[in-house]
């Protein structure tokens, strides 16, 4: 590829595509320029890694709004632990772009690796990483809303080698606290329902406003869907609205109590309560001790 966006940014391969947007691998141009430059001058632990960034292009039309909304929230969530740092913004021809860290594989590509199901060792520890996540951008007044295994992406540093897991694409988030009141915003019905149906809550299907049970709700079912390898309702064309209300547990008798557990509790929560992210951590860790 030939590509530079940002007069900056050359993207070297397509590694993934959404609904919203097409992500591209990139580097440097200054990283190009010393490597050609100065290859056999500069000893190979001091190069700069090439490929360090990711390139979100997004087309400008119709998306234009979710573009801003995204780099609207990476700015108020600079800085925090495990949210790809933005580099630059900008437009490029009939695209919006945005610049990122550059991680590894997603939840999605990592169970894919394991098989038909993943162990349940390594589901909880990421559960447990999962939830802190949440609890991170909550903390900062933040909804997520697409909440699902492919925006759960792995970074390994070159240091210590163990890996980290990192949460991106915000298009979809938005503040649950208003900013003129700095109250909970309220409940509504009737609205437009936005998300991964496979993963979405119940209440949010059935057009109630989201909330932070709801990002809860579907790490839950992330959680089932990692050790089981499907959720019961993809055998249905993904899931309604119906399925998901009266869909029992007692589809099989490898269901994980915790699991069943965790999603009940966040499906009872109300709407604007605050959740209490320690119990769903314990239910995982002490489950994990007693392996």
């Amino acid at each position: 590829m030939n590509v530079i966006v940002g007069k900056t940014y050359r993207l070297t391969k397509k590694i993934g595509e959404g609904s919203f947007g097409k992500i591209f691998a990139a580097e440097h141009v200054k990283q190009i320029h010393v490597k050609q430059i100065h290859a056999e001058q500069i000893h190979a632990e001091q190069q700069v890694e090439a490929d360090t960034y990711a390139v979100k292009l997004v087309l400008k039309e119709n998306h234009q709004a979710l573009w801003q909304n995204e780099i609207n929230i990476y700015e108020r969530l600079q800085g925090v632990k495990y949210i790809p740092s933005l580099y630059a913004a900008g437009s490029e021809g009939k695209y919006n772009y945005i610049v990122m860290d550059l991680l590894e594989q997603n939840l999605e590509q990592l169970r894919i690796s394991y098989g038909s199901a993943m162990n349940l060792s390594v589901i909880l520890h990421l559960g447990c990483q999962m939830i802190t996540l949440l609890e991170t951008i909550h903390s900062k007044g933040i909804l997520h809303r697409d909440i699902k295994p492919e925006n759960f992406l792995i970074k390994t540093p070159r240091h210590n080698g163990v890996s980290e897991l990192y949460l991106i694409d915000f298009g979809l988030a938005r503040c649950y606290i208003t900013e003129n009141t700095n109250a909970h915003i309220p409940m509504k019905t009737n609205e437009t329902i936005i998300g991964t149906l496979r993963y979405m809550s119940v209440s949010v299907q059935q057009g109630f406003t989201a909330s932070r049970k709801d990002d809860l709700e579907s790490l839950g079912y992330i959680l089932l869907y990692l050790h089981q390898g499907e959720l019961p309702w993809q055998k249905t064309g993904e899931m309604s609205i119906a399925i998901k209300q009266t869909f029992g547990w007692g589809y099989t008798n490898q269901v994980v109590g915790e699991f069943i557990l965790f999603i009940q509790y966040c499906r009872g929560l109300n709407f604007s309560a605050k959740p209490n992210y320690d119990y769903l951590r314990n239910l995982l860790t002490n489950l994990q001790k007693a392996l």
